[in-house]
């Protein structure tokens, strides 16, 4: 029994690895199709997202689908909508590949998303598990210069905290903790205009832990 378990165990580390090494070794030389409700905001909330090499020509899918070029350090994503076969530019994002840890990084507004890669041994399917910073621990100084609505913008983080706390922590080099919130963009009106907070993703620490290093 333990030599069919091992058996069994070796053929899926082997199908996985060889899934793997198509991947990589073809991503640059054919498109890659997913669900057609990707936008540059869902891109980067998603857990994860699922990707497959096109079995039959464009022209016989009938729904909509986006399609991802890959280009020597460029990712294109474009939506196509099949009835007025159209193509609508998503984005264009810088992108790194590391082929011994099966990571693919994707850039957006110079932020660095990380995405976990799961591939079948055909290397024809791939699902990108999206790898989000949960926890931070840095040290700055807190300037009150710094204060926005919601709190401090310090280090690409928006941390919550009174006015009265800032004024307190002001000139201090302090050490923050805490859990990262991914917030989404608000929406647009018709105009495409920013109705209310910000207009890219932004990452939150609702309820810092702040300890004083140096007054």
């Amino acid at each position: 029994m333990k030599r069919i378990y091992f058996t069994l165990l070796s053929s899926l580390i082997s199908f996985a690895c060889q899934g793997q090494t198509l991947f990589y070794s073809t991503l640059h030389e054919s498109d890659w199709l997913s669900n057609p409700e990707i936008t540059i905001n869902s891109l980067v909330m998603a857990k994860n997202l699922a990707l497959f090499k096109p079995r039959y020509t464009r022209d016989s899918i009938k729904n909509d689908f986006t399609i991802w070029t890959f280009q020597h350090d460029t990712l294109k994503i474009v939506k196509h909508l099949t009835k007025q076969n159209k193509d609508s530019l998503i984005g264009r994002f810088k992108f790194d590949f590391d082929s011994d840890k099966v990571h693919l990084s994707i850039y957006i507004n110079r932020e660095k998303f990380n995405f976990k890669i799961g591939i079948v041994s055909t290397g024809s399917y791939a699902i990108l598990y999206q790898r989000k910073e949960r926890r931070v621990n840095f040290v700055a100084t807190i300037h009150s210069d710094q204060e926005i609505k919601a709190g401090l913008s310090l280090n690409g983080y928006i941390v919550h905290l009174s006015r009265k706390m800032i004024k307190e922590l002001d000139g201090k080099e302090v050490r923050i903790k805490g859990k990262v919130t991914w917030v989404d963009a608000n929406s647009r009106n018709k105009r495409g205009e920013v109705q209310q907070g910000f207009d890219t993703i932004t990452k939150h620490l609702l309820q810092p832990v702040i300890t004083i290093v140096k007054n």
